[in-house]
């Protein structure tokens, strides 16, 4: 059978996507050696260089709440997150093994009925594309704000060397600017690592999307459908089945995460509110605080795109010629319509949803803040 455009593209992606959910579960034991090494490396800064930042914290301290504290603060959080998350991500693999798994079936599938098939290609296809293009914005993104940020550390005197590393003294000749420019590499490992752990969350997150947005359009062509193909029905509940179990497996995947993800966040807006608002004319401040901005409110986006898709799809149901049904067939639309109605969306700690009005409190949270900490700090 000739190989599907959707699984044709995926089996071109699948070796990153499989780096992407190695490094986020840090799973270094599988793969090929390029990987495990880029891996261990990746895994190995992350818990050096925090050392690195609180060395220098000891020493910043002494001169007050001044720039170069905050921003030390500041990468410290940053470290902090990339640790929580890693560490939560291994602890629910078995969750990342099961998705990917169901993924890798979801591209393989194929439909023998023409218009089926060009359902599956279309989500499918847009999904790896919505995927690429998230992964170039996020490299251009923050890779350009590490290079901007550090090229400011090194022409302004006020924000300086951030991180104390050991038997290299940073006050003077070659050694200062070899710590310059140990700082810059660690800080696009930094974002590289982060941009490999958020996208291996969002790319969960847009499969499980296009699954839902496959089910829609299934239910929206029921009454042609179900002329055709008498058990048409059954797969659409088999379908329904399928993508309510694999947010329940995405839900058990996240919830640590994006409680450790609101946290962080939290005090890192505020620290970054802080120091756009102590250094006003600074395009570096600006610029963190958009990359800090847009990490918070992409996973808060996907989570409310999740809870729309999954509402259409009960006035889908209710768009069908739902009473001209067998009386097998209705019994079966009532089941299909009882789980539509209920409402599936991703939980922070199983408790919080992830939307955007979580979003907006933690906006709010960290502006509140971030104006206290301001007046005490004049």
């Amino acid at each position: 059978m000739k190989e599907s455009k959707q699984l044709r593209m995926f089996n071109q992606e699948k070796g990153f996507i499989d780096f992407e959910l190695s490094a986020t579960t840090f799973r270094v034991t599988s793969g090929s050696w390029r990987n495990r090494i880029l891996i261990a490396i990746l895994g190995a800064q992350a818990f050096i260089v925090p050392v690195f930042l609180v060395r220098h914290l000891r020493e910043a301290l002494k001169n007050g709440l001044d720039l170069n504290l905050l921003l030390t603060v500041l990468f410290s959080f940053g470290y902090v997150q990339i640790i929580l998350k890693v560490i939560c991500a291994l602890l629910k693999r078995r969750y990342f093994v099961k998705l990917f798994a169901w993924i890798e079936l979801l591209y393989r599938e194929q439909e023998a009925d023409a218009d089926l098939a060009l359902i599956l290609e279309k989500h499918l296809v847009d999904s790896l594309n919505v995927w690429k293009l998230l992964l170039r914005c996020g490299v251009i993104s923050l890779a350009s704000a590490a290079i901007v940020i550090c090229v400011k550390m090194r022409l302004d005197p006020k924000l300086g060397i951030t991180m104390n590393i050991p038997y290299l003294p940073s006050n003077h000749g070659l050694q200062k600017e070899l710590a310059y420019l140990l700082q810059l590499i660690f800080m696009l490992t930094t974002s590289a690592y982060i941009i490999l752990i958020d996208l291996s969350i969002i790319f969960l997150g847009l499969q499980i999307m296009a699954a839902l947005s496959i089910l829609n359009d299934y239910i929206r062509i029921l009454d042609g459908m179900i002329k055709k193909y008498p058990d048409y029905l059954q797969t659409i509940l088999k379908r329904h089945c399928d993508v309510i179990q694999n947010i329940h497996w995405l839900n058990k995947t996240v919830k640590e995460m994006s409680l450790a993800q609101f946290l962080c966040s939290t005090f890192i807006l505020l620290l970054m509110f802080l120091f756009v608002r102590k250094e006003q004319n600074q395009f570096a401040a600006y610029v963190l605080c958009f990359c800090g901005l847009i990490q918070i409110i992409a996973l808060c986006l996907f989570g409310e795109f999740i809870r729309i898709k999954t509402e259409r799809l009960s006035t889908a149901l209710y768009l069908t010629m739902w009473y001209e049904l067998s009386l097998k067939d209705q019994k079966i639309f009532l089941i299909i319509l009882g789980m539509a109605q209920r409402e599936y969306c991703l939980k922070a700690a199983g408790m919080y949803n992830i939307n955007v009005y979580s979003f907006l409190q933690i906006l709010k949270i960290a502006v509140s803040y971030c104006a206290i900490l301001y007046t005490f700090s004049n």
